[in-house]
C-alpha cells in the first residue's frame, strides 16, 4: 500500500489524502478538503480504519501501524 498526503495553503482545497493498494489504479481510501467541506470515500471498506489509523499517526515515524509494517518516505 501506498499512503500519499498533499497539504496547500487555498481555503478550499487544504489537504488531500490517498491510500493505494498495489496499483494507482486500486484507490483503498481518501480525504480531501473541497469548496463543500471535507470529502472523504472507502471504495474499500475494509481499509478505511487502517487509513484513519495512519491519518491520526501522522506525526508518529511509523504512522501508527506498528513494527511490522515499514514506512518511509518518497519525495519528488
Amino acid at each position: 500500500m501506498v499512503f500519499w498526503e498533499r497539504l496547500g495553503s487555498c481555503p478550499d482545497c487544504a489537504f488531500e489524502r490517498r491510500l493505494w493498494g498495489s496499483s494507482l489504479a486500486q484507490v483503498l481510501c481518501t480525504a480531501a478538503d473541497a469548496i463543500a467541506g471535507p470529502q472523504a470515500t472507502a471504495p474499500e471498506p475494509s481499509r478505511k480504519a487502517p487509513f484513519d489509523l495512519m491519518v491520526a499517526n501522522l506525526d508518529k515515524p511509523d504512522q501508527g501501524v506498528g513494527p511490522g509494517h515499514t514506512v518511509g518516505r518518497v519525495t519528488w
